[in-house]
């Protein structure tokens, strides 16, 4: 543990102010070691309290530094805060475990915008990151939406005093940071409120030079709740919503799974379908599906009012009207009520439940735990035509939890096909209620589907005039995320 030393000026006479406290923080080794450092940055607090809170800080950190000193089975997290106490710096240790002495050492820092990607996101991938830097010792640094940063350089110049105290003591070589092109920093930020979920920033940020528009709650900002492309107007002082990209993985996946479970697109486009989508968010999803499939009806159910304002003002989801209807409901009712009182024609052809919730102790992210249960999963079947489709956003770190809910969603529906993103945690579960002729039909298919390329439109020619006209720019790329399939029960 480090040692305080509290250096008092004893005055002749009481100044008409309260006296001036500092805290004077630094990375201090004896001279000549690797961890030699002149930095020294003072800090001023104006009471007490405040002063015991800095102390109290840098005795944890540098008890997570003594901790980290020799190697590691696990990968510890440990937050740094700026001096307002806002987080800043989210640092994740990765030791190679197939050796016994840490001779490399390395830092890479994570793009704004990369944190949900399967290299940074859980222990496999960071262990896959560490092998592909080739150091023993890897510090994964993830950065902070509500915070600004200069540049790549600044950052280290920031982190080099915090990345010593993890240097491992038989390391001769310099530290080496790594990290995806450069840290794009440029960001601007359009709104800030607060919802029944806490605060939240409607903000754009510019990576690799596009533009994206975000929505992020504060109380958790390295998490993007939702996320649009935008692109310049004709003028160019302006952006807009691009409405032909959905930048999250799990909705292309979640598209691309109507082309073969329910009578393909040919039949999405030419015929009325009724969806439901559980969970609004920024409303991206409701609007892809109103604006891709012209005679779709939407519904879009939320609980929090001001997501639906969000929605609307800055992600671009049309006004309600005969073909899209937002509902403010919490989803577990308006499932009950459409499963007990929902005529034949007023249920869903598909019903996509995208709700996400904090992670709680049962370890379950996405959906939150009560939409699993036995129950909740027979109000959504009982809300499905006798044709029907389910598709669910499935995010957890555990292996186990995931099996768990698998197995309990499998003893409600039929059939259970699983579809895995190779860069991501997220897995979307495809429930489809179809005969057994039908079930045996989906089984070709997707044995067909692990096989065969993708054919493009120019080779369809033989295809009715309504498959002409489906955008091959999303369609292919969509179905490309959609390879990845485990049938789960049938």
């Amino acid at each position: 543990m480090p040692v305080f030393i509290f250096v008092v000026t004893k005055l002749k006479m009481q100044l008409p102010m309260i006296p001036p406290m500092e805290f004077a923080r630094g990375v201090l080794g004896r001279p000549g070691s690797p961890y030699e450092t002149k930095d020294v940055v003072c800090e001023r607090v104006t009471n007490a309290e405040d002063l015991l809170k800095l102390i109290q800080a840098e005795q944890e950190f540098n008890w997570f530094s003594h901790q980290c000193s020799g190697k590691l089975s696990d990968q510890p997290t440990i937050t740094i805060c700026d001096p307002d106490g806002k987080q800043r710096y989210k640092l994740q240790i990765v030791d190679n475990q197939m050796i016994t002495e840490l001779r490399t050492y390395g830092v890479f820092i994570v793009p704004i915008g990369r944190e949900s990607d399967y290299l940074f996101s859980n222990n496999k991938g960071r262990e896959k990151l560490r092998e592909q830097c080739e150091k023993d010792r890897l510090m994964v640094v993830e950065l902070f939406h509500d915070q600004n940063y200069e540049s790549k350089d600044s950052i280290q110049q920031e982190l080099n005093g915090v990345a010593l105290k993890f240097k491992p003591p038989k390391c001769k070589s310099q530290i080496q940071y790594f990290s995806l092109g450069e840290i794009d920093s440029r960001k601007d930020t359009k709104f800030t409120g607060e919802s029944v979920n806490g605060k939240y920033s409607i903000i754009e940020v510019q990576e690799s030079k596009k533009w994206y528009r975000r929505l992020i709650f504060l109380s958790n900002a390295s998490v993007i709740q939702s996320e649009c492309v935008m692109l310049a107007t004709k003028g160019g002082k302006s952006r807009k919503v691009d409405s032909d990209t959905l930048t999250c993985s799990h909705h292309r996946a979640m598209i691309a799974a109507l082309k073969h479970w329910h009578g393909g697109f040919e039949e999405l486009f030419s015929e009325k379908m009724n969806f439901c989508v559980l969970g609004l968010g920024g409303g991206l999803l409701a609007k892809f599906l109103y604006e891709k499939f012209p005679k779709s009806h939407v519904i879009g159910v939320e609980l929090d009012p001001e997501m639906i304002r969000v929605a609307h003002e800055y992600f671009d989801l049309p006004a309600e009207n005969e073909r899209l209807r937002v509902v403010l409901d919490d989803a577990l009712v308006f499932l009950e009520n459409t499963a007990k009182n929902g005529v034949e024609n007023e249920k869903f052809d598909v019903i996509f439940v995208d709700l996400a919730g904090s992670m709680h102790e049962d370890g379950l992210s996405c959906p939150p735990s009560v939409f699993v249960t036995p129950n909740v999963l027979q109000s959504m079947r009982d809300s499905l035509k006798p044709d029907g489709l389910l598709l669910l956003n499935l995010v957890t770190r555990d292996e186990q939890i995931g099996t768990r809910v698998k197995n309990e969603i499998s003893s409600i529906f039929p059939k259970v096909i699983v579809s895995t993103g190779e860069e991501d945690v997220n897995e979307v579960v495809i429930c489809p209620l179809y005969d057994r002729k039908e079930t045996e039909r989906v089984a070709a298919k997707l044995s067909e589907l692990n096989k065969e390329p993708v054919k493009s439109k120019k080779s369809a020619k033989s295809k009715a005039n309504n498959q002409s006209q489906i955008p091959e720019k999303w369609l292919v790329s969509f179905v490309d995320e959609f390879k990845n399939l485990q049938v789960w029960a049938e």
